[in-house]
């Protein structure tokens, strides 16, 4: 996913990018932001790599061509391209199509799937004709935008970069994305209207009455798509609100308790370990210390 140079290569051809085309032997990975001005293909040529690479859609809208195939892209999406997965891109008229990318070495991608996904068959590992994707959450869209800030200040860094995945598959593995949910649209538009305070506040009934429809249809539906309760969904939002808010501020643990509709901050603590696998103190210090590391 990069502009590619004018060339008196045939039409049609596919143009095959090797990855010390694009990294350098003192970086560890590369990140890069594209914008497509909906005018024009971004690149000249289908192509294909012999490396992985990731992307996804910070704004606009426009078509993801990708091994003979064709989808529609928009803010939030998300893919995971294998090496050798061929790909090009339209952007569509209006808002300019604007993309994080992250390209790596095939060595990193088999460290994550020895050490997370040994056997696994999704992300990467995909056997499907086409690669994984997905469409993120919110809150998942706005770590990624804010982890590229951390990313490009460190691309000579293999942990660096480890931890971004690390924590980019434990948000995707916990729910931090849509692909394939079929969800009802009233029941999509009720999961991403109840976030902040005043609908946490409200718990399983505010969720209800977002939804328009009867709590035991709410539930039923939940269950089928999600595999969760009301209350899971209602604490599983309430969570990921109070995380993002101990990471990005410095309002004290109390208070996001309360803004998160807990009535106690030990209520609070298991919510936020059952979800987060951590406390909430202990997520806030982790979090200040790689910013710290990172300066």
């Amino acid at each position: 996913m990069m502009r590619m140079a004018a060339s008196d290569e045939r039409p049609g051809r596919v143009r095959h990018i090797r990855f010390r085309e694009v990294i350098g032997r003192d970086r560890a990975f590369n990140i890069a932001r594209a914008v497509i001005d909906g005018r024009s293909l971004w690149c000249e040529h289908e192509h294909d790599h012999d490396f992985p690479e990731m992307f996804w859609v910070q704004c606009g809208t426009g078509l993801h061509l990708v091994n003979g195939r064709q989808r529609e892209i928009s803010p939030g999406y998300l893919c995971m391209m294998r090496p050798r997965d061929r790909h090009n891109f339209y952007g569509c008229s209006g808002t300019p199509l604007a993309m994080m990318n992250i390209a790596f070495s095939t060595q990193a991608l088999e460290h994550y799937r020895r050490r997370y996904f040994s056997g696994g068959r999704n992300y990467f590992w995909t056997r499907a004709r086409l690669p994984y994707s997905a469409k993120l959450e919110d809150s998942t869209l706005r770590w990624l935008n804010e982890s590229a800030r951390e990313l490009s200040a460190r691309t000579d860094s293999d942990l660096v970069l480890d931890r971004f995945f690390a924590e980019l598959f434990l948000l995707l593995e916990k729910g931090g994305s849509r692909e394939g949910s079929g969800l009802p649209a009233w029941l999509r538009e009720a999961l991403e209207g109840f976030s902040g305070p005043g609908h946490f506040r409200t718990g399983v009934a505010g969720f209800v009455q977002l939804a328009g429809r009867g709590r035991e249809h709410v539930n039923r539906s939940l269950r089928r798509h999600l595999g969760m309760t009301t209350t899971e969904v209602v604490n599983r939002a309430r969570m990921r609100w109070a995380a993002d808010e101990l990471r990005f501020t410095d309002r004290t643990i109390l208070s996001i308790c309360f803004d998160a509709g807990c009535g106690n901050v030990g209520h609070f603590y298991k919510l936020f370990r059952e979800q987060l696998g951590t406390t909430p103190r202990a997520w806030r210090e982790r979090h200040r210390e790689l910013g710290r590391w990172l300066l």
